[in-house]
């Protein structure tokens, strides 16, 4: 209800996209419709491992051998966090995260380099190339428990967001 309501406030943001489950990741934009801040996505990364007998296992395509459990690991977006002036903002990750754990998901945000591990193990889609935000257990950025960096809920909301050419540092 809370997103139809959101959606009739921002109707002409709304009609950028028919449906935003099928806007790319690396082309949208996450607003705070209350806080005005806005999270503009400029590439994604993922980062995904099985849990099988002898131990954690790299990913692979197709389906999951039997006798292992998963996929689990992130999704991270990586992209500029601006708040209600539109100023340069500061550039964010935020990682989406499923463990073999409770809780099993949940997002954590973080600054580069504050994550060297996850960092070095992502796979980066080319420009154009990410998953559609249909295909994601999220519409909605929300700070973790556990997060350095807090901000109020990011609700999908633009699609095709002015993309510059400078790639991330």
């Amino acid at each position: 209800m809370r997103a139809l309501i959101l959606c009739l406030l921002l109707l002409p943001v709304c009609g950028q996209a028919a449906d935003l489950r099928e806007c790319r990741l690396d082309a949208l934009s996450f607003v705070d419709p209350w806080g005005g801040a806005r999270f503009d996505v400029r590439r994604v990364g993922t980062y995904a491992f099985l849990l099988c007998p002898e131990g954690v296992r790299p990913d692979q395509p197709g389906p999951v051998p039997s006798e292992c459990r998963g996929r689990f690991g992130s999704i991270v977006l990586d992209g500029q966090l601006k708040d209600r002036d539109d100023g340069p903002g500061e550039r964010l990750l935020a990682e989406y995260y499923t463990m073999p754990a409770a809780p099993c998901c949940g997002w954590e945000l973080f600054r580069p380099g504050d994550k060297p591990a996850l960092e070095a193990d992502l796979t980066w889609y080319a420009p154009g190339s990410a998953p559609v935000l249909g295909t994601q257990p999220f519409a909605s950025i929300e700070s973790g428990d556990y997060t350095e960096i807090s901000v109020n809920p990011l609700h999908a909301l633009v699609c095709a967001h002015a993309l510059d050419t400078d790639e991330p540092e």
